[in-house]
């Protein structure tokens, strides 16, 4: 009787292998919908609700800097570039657009310069749209959709808005200007990330000169033009408010030839 329990177990023990062995050849998915198991990652539903939150198309681009020229005549950079005066306050403009499909509650930019040669930091400073109350340009209202654009001007008047919003002194706010002559570039870069890092940096190159305004022609100078009015009240050529005299020559050594008479060669010097 004992040896025939043993038989009865035996088989009881063969018939729950080969059912285990049975359950464990069905497909998960077959498992997964009876309820009995699911091998499914908690941190894998995670990662795909955040990946679709922002999705490949959140991507914002700088298209342009602008600056303006101090010299409507000369180029730089053998003209590929415009030339601007040294220790001059500038206003710099960059222009971003969004370029995705989704929209965009806040822009922030970086904008340097730098030497081209040995890449010395002339200015560095970083605008958030935040930083700008309702009715200033740079400020979002309520979000930059696809194709929309917002124009950052880098200037001492934002530099203070920055400053003030940023809990700092707003004594502080500074011009940007080329410290030093040269060649040098500006460069702006978009600081949040987003999908295409391709259009986040934008440089621009400049040639910075400095120049003493002589009163030339606007055709043949550098810098600023002088504009003279004329007036008889002192003279057919005079300004008669500075007493001024303009001349194409003048008698540096006072002998009068060519100033107030004709001379001979002999007699002194023309003053052509």
């Amino acid at each position: 009787m004992f040896r025939g329990q043993i038989s009865i177990t035996r088989i009881f023990l063969s018939m729950i292998i080969v059912v285990s062995f049975i359950i464990s050849s069905i497909p998960n998915q077959v498992v997964y919908e009876s309820g009995m198991e699911t091998n499914k990652s908690v941190i894998t539903e995670e990662e795909t609700a955040m990946s679709g939150s922002r999705s490949e198309s959140y991507d914002l681009g700088i298209d342009s800097i602008e600056i303006r020229a101090d010299s409507d005549y000369w180029m730089g950079c053998s003209s590929e570039c415009i030339v601007v005066e040294s220790l001059v306050p500038k206003d710099f403009v960059v222009k971003v657009t969004n370029y995705g499909a989704e929209s965009v509650d806040e822009v922030v930019i970086n904008l340097m310069i730098k030497s081209t040669a040995d890449g010395l930091v002339q200015y560095d400073n970083t605008f958030s749209s935040e930083a700008f109350s309702a009715g200033h340009p740079m400020h979002i209202s309520d979000s930059l959709e696809t194709g929309d654009s917002v124009i950052f001007t880098f200037n001492k008047t934002n530099d203070r808005h920055q400053l003030i919003f940023d809990g700092e002194n707003e004594y502080y706010a500074r011009h940007p200007m080329f410290l030093i002559s040269g060649l040098s570039y500006i460069q702006a870069k978009i600081i949040v990330e987003d999908d295409d890092a391709n259009n986040n940096r934008f440089r621009e190159d400049v040639e910075v000169a400095k120049w003493i305004e002589n009163g030339e022609h606007y055709d043949d100078e550098v810098g600023p033009s002088i504009w003279f009015g004329d007036t008889d009240d002192n003279g057919a050529d005079s300004l008669d408010h500075i007493n001024m005299h303009r001349s194409t020559d003048f008698d540096h050594e006072a002998d009068g030839c060519g100033w107030a008479r004709d001379c001979t060669d002999e007699e002194g010097t023309d003053n052509i």
